[in-house]
Order: C-alpha cells, then structure tokens, then sequence
C-alpha cells in the first residue's frame, strides 16, 4: 500500500470506524476478534489481510452487481463474466472505479470519493452554516450597540455573563454527547462538537443535519462486544448511557466510555 492508501485505511479503521458492505450498501464494522471487516446486515466478511492485499471491490458494469462472491470470480483473472447478467467485465486496474464515502455510490473518476449530489449536500450545508454564524455576529453587534446606549452604573459583568450564555446556546442547541447523553459545544480551534461532560469529539460521520426540523442530529454510537463481537445496541435492556454492559450473548462485561471507541 502506498503512504496514502495507508492514512486512508488507518483513517477508515480508527476514526471514521466503518465502510459501506459492497454487498447490500449497509455499514460494515472491523471485529477486533476474527481481524476482519463484517456487516451485520448481510452477514458478508472481509478478512484484513485479504482486504490489504491489493484488494478490489469489483463490480458489474451491466447490472452493478458485487462480483467478488460469485462462485466463478477469479481476482487474479483480467476479466469476468457476470453470472447474474452475461456481461463480460474488465477486471484489470485500469477498470477500477471510485466510491462516493457518504452515500456509497460508485463513481466512473476511480480518485474520486464523492459524488456531486453528496457534495451539493455538503455545500448547502455548508451555507446553512455560514448563515447561522452571520446572524449571530449580527445579533452580538446589536446587543453590543444597545449596551454602548445604557446608563453607566450597570453591572458589566451580568451583561457579558448573559450575552455569552446567549451565544454558547446558538451554538449548542440541539448537539447531545452519543456516550454520556449531555450538551456539547463547538469548538471553533478544533472545527468540531466536544461534550461539556466527558470531553467525547464528536467525529464528522457521527453527525447530520435535520433540514425539515433546522438541528443538528448525533447519530448513537454502535457498540459491539470485545469478546464476542456480538452488537450490543440490540440487546434487550441496553442503555448506551451506562459505563458498562454485561454482553447477554457471552457473559463479558463492556466497559463504554469514550476511551473504549477505536
């Protein structure tokens, strides 16, 4: 792998902490315990030394459809007929195809990572953004130009104390910490969400935007079981709010706070 494709990968593992399955375009996770990328929806697995050997998600130029478990597929092979349609695929790598990271769909550039309705999403969100931050500079200089206006004898610090809490609460409202459940604020330095309570940065997957209702949603954390990899979001009883869960498949109990997030 090249310096690049390693950051990458490193960043796929340890930070955005999953990829799309090339089976049925649902998450897939990497289990620390059988070192290998697995969907839980599909059930598909990847082992890791199979996935960092010049691996290649290859796909049906005709019907789109995932070559790589048809029984006859040969990744060595320069080509390979489509047992769902006929088609007869170039699988050289001169053939490779990028993949948008945030929808999934494959793209025809194979450097390219997103597609352009996703980047148009971005943008708009983007945009939204800057609005928000402008009328908030416009508030602040009123309330400023309003405070230059009142008698002198005021309390100055009352006035900075409300005028800050004003301001934090823009920002904050409607960001809630995934591990602890409590309010987070933006930290401009850092361009992200950081829990009041825990200090969890909230990375940029865990986060969407709710156009219909104006808010920022957190997206929960998914957490599985370092013994036995079972999901443990779905067990009954589960509250990701606790700082552990005793996994009810295996018996070994979780620890879930932020430090346990890989």
């Amino acid at each position: 792998m090249s310096l690049i494709d390693t950051v990458t990968y490193f960043y796929i593992k340890n930070i955005k902490r999953w990829m799309f399955c090339p089976v049925c375009n649902q998450k897939m996770h990497f289990s620390k315990t059988s070192k290998s990328w697995s969907c839980n929806s599909c059930n598909y697995s990847l082992p890791e030394s199979e996935f960092l050997d010049d691996f290649v998600f290859w796909f049906c130029d005709g019907c789109e459809t995932y070559l790589n478990i048809q029984k006859s597929f040969n990744r060595k092979a320069e080509s390979h007929i489509c047992e769902k349609c006929g088609f007869n695929n170039d699988t050289t790598f001169s053939n490779i195809k990028g993949q948008c990271k945030d929808c999934g769909k494959l793209l025809n550039n194979p450097d390219a990572t997103i597609c352009q309705d996703c980047k148009t999403k971005r943008m708009e969100k983007a945009r939204d953004f800057c609005l928000k931050a402008a009328s908030i500079c416009e508030e602040l200089s009123s309330t400023l130009n309003k405070k230059e206006e009142t008698k002198e004898g005021d309390n100055e610090m009352g006035f900075f104390s409300d005028l800050l809490s004003s301001f934090t609460k823009d920002f904050s409202d409607g960001a809630t910490c995934p591990i602890c459940n409590s309010k987070c604020y933006w930290d401009e330095d850092k361009t992200t969400w950081i829990c009041d309570s825990c200090d969890y940065e909230i990375e940029a997957g865990e986060i969407e935007y709710d156009e219909e209702k104006d808010k920022i949603n957190v997206m929960g954390i998914n957490w599985y079981c370092d013994e036995c990899d079972a999901h443990l979001n779905i067990q009954s009883g589960f509250d990701p709010y606790d700082d552990s869960w005793t996994c009810s498949k295996c018996g070994y109990e979780n620890s879930l706070t932020k430090d346990d997030i890989l």
